[in-house]
This record gives C-alpha cells, sequence and structure tokens, in this order.
C-alpha cells in the first residue's frame, strides 16, 4: 500500500497534491500514516506497554480504510445499484415484516387454541405433547416455527406430523399456509423488491446523466476561466502568442494538465478552436 502511495505521488507529481483526486491522495496518505504509527505502537506492545490509549485510538482510526470503498461504490455501477437498492428498500422490507407478521400471528392463534385444548385433555400422550411443546409450546414459539416452515429453517413435514394428530382439520390449515405465504406473500415481496431495484436503477441512470452534465459543464467553465487568463490584452480574442505564453508558466501547465490536456498538443487543440484560421480564438 506504502510502495502503490509512493509510485502514485512519482507519476503525478505536483498533482498528486493538488489535482482532481487529491482528496483521495490526503486520505491514503493519512492511512499509510496511521499504518506506520500502528506498526511502532504495537512493537511497543511487545514490551510490555501493550494498554497504551493512543495505540488503540490508532488501532480504531483503522477502520476508517472501509471509507475507501466508496471509490469502488462510485467506479462500479452494479455495487452501487445493490446498495443504493438496500437503502431504498428499507421502508419496504419492514412494512413485509409487518404483514407477515401478522399473518404468522393468525395462523399462531388458530394453532395454538387447537393446542391448548389438546393440554387439556387428561389422557394426552406423553410423547405427542412433547413434540407440540417443542414446536407450539408458546405464541412466539409458533410463531417462530412457522417462520422456520417457510424459510427453509425446519421441513414443514416435522411441525406438522404432531399437529395433525391433534385434529385432522390443522393438516390443510397448516398447508394452507404454506400455500398462502410461499405462492402469495413471499411471491409478492419478491416482485416488490424487483420492481424497487428497477426504479432505483431508472433513477440511478438519471443521477450519471446529471452527474455528466455537471462535469462537463465545470469542465467548460474551467476551459473558460484558462482562456480568460491567458487573455492579457482584454481585448475578448486569444492569439496563439498569448496562448504559449501563459502556458510557459509552470503552474498554468499543470493546472492545465489537471484538465486532461497535454501541453505538447496545445497548438494542435488551438488550431481545432481556430476554425476560421485567422490566428485568434
Amino acid at each position: 500500500f506504502s510502495f502503490e502511495l509512493l509510485m502514485r505521488a512519482f507519476a503525478e507529481r505536483c498533482l498528486f497534491f493538488y489535482g482532481a483526486e487529491w482528496i483521495w491522495n490526503f486520505f491514503d496518505t493519512l492511512l499509510v500514516l496511521l499504518s506506520v504509527m500502528n506498526l511502532i505502537f504495537n512493537s511497543i506492545g511487545d514490551t510490555g506497554m501493550s494498554n497504551l490509549s493512543v495505540a488503540r485510538m490508532v488501532r480504531f482510526v483503522r477502520f476508517i480504510r472501509l471509507v475507501r470503498l466508496a471509490r469502488a461504490v462510485r467506479a462500479i455501477q452494479s455495487l452501487r445499484l445493490f446498495i443504493l437498492t438496500i437503502f431504498s428498500s428499507g421502508v419496504s422490507l419492514i412494512w413485509c415484516l409487518l404483514i407477515v407478521s401478522v399473518i404468522v400471528y393468525f395462523f399462531a392463534s388458530i394453532i395454538l387454541s387447537g393446542v391448548t385444548e389438546y393440554f387439556r385433555d387428561p389422557n394426552w400422550e406423553k410423547e405427542e405433547g412433547a413434540k407440540l411443546a417443542e414446536f407450539y409450546g408458546s405464541v412466539w414459539r409458533t410463531m417462530v416455527t412457522l417462520f422456520m416452515s417457510i424459510s427453509g429453517g425446519v421441513s414443514w413435514k416435522e411441525p406438522l406430523e404432531p399437529l395433525a394428530r391433534v385434529h385432522w382439520a390443522y393438516e390443510p390449515a397448516f398447508t394452507c399456509f404454506i400455500f398462502v405465504m410461499f405462492f402469495g406473500v413471499i411471491n409478492v415481496v419478491v416482485g416488490a423488491f424487483v420492481s424497487a431495484t428497477g426504479e432505483v436503477a431508472k433513477q440511478d441512470k438519471d443521477f450519471l446523466i446529471n452527474a455528466e452534465i455537471e462535469h462537463v459543464e465545470a469542465y467548460t467553465r474551467k476551459i473558460k476561466e484558462f482562456f480568460a487568463e491567458a487573455d492579457t490584452d482584454e481585448s475578448g480574442m486569444l492569439s496563439w502568442h498569448e496562448f504559449e505564453c501563459h502556458l510557459k508558466n509552470p503552474k498554468v501547465s499543470a493546472y492545465f494538465a489537471s484538465l486532461e490536456l497535454d501541453v505538447s498538443h496545445a497548438h494542435r487543440l488551438f488550431k481545432l478552436l481556430d476554425t476560421d484560421c485567422s490566428g485568434e480564438v
């Protein structure tokens, strides 16, 4: 990581400090310094000073490396879309939890009423009672069993077998619950999330278009400022002599390079802009 930072600084030179990516360069430099400090404090800790609060703080600050993921999120569209979908579907997820909880509670109440009547019978079997208590010992336990039955936590045949021995009507009721939840509610929920993903993708596309337009406008504004500064006589027209003299300034050359323009191609650029071949733009 340190070698990468040094190579980047060597390649970018002055632009490393005031180029388009200077904020990330400063952030990476800070991470390298924190890592070096961490190595130093770790070596101090080996000699019996492991409880230093400063060392603990440095180790904690290392977690800010996760901020570097923002660069990957910005660069990779699929990753950005995935993260935006998760955040945008938060409200839908809450409503989904509420609806599923109500349906599960409704069926749990029906099942638990039959289980309670079974235990009121003095002739209930201990083996069957133990299985019923395992799956339907309370309202919460019953809701968890039903949720596990539709989410793959347990095969729904296992909680159905002791329940069917209580009364034959609970078998079709349990089957109806599985049918409603699996083929109805879950498919609707999946469809809603797929629709949300499409909406986020559409919004993200608009965001990218707007961001690109803003980038072009900012780039155009910088170019205009560059040409306005080069127009020393303030005539509103820029000659090649003024343009060339302006580029001889090292700071101006660095700024020209920060605009992703090659100084060696400055004359070619000037000719492209001089559409009427008047020697001025």
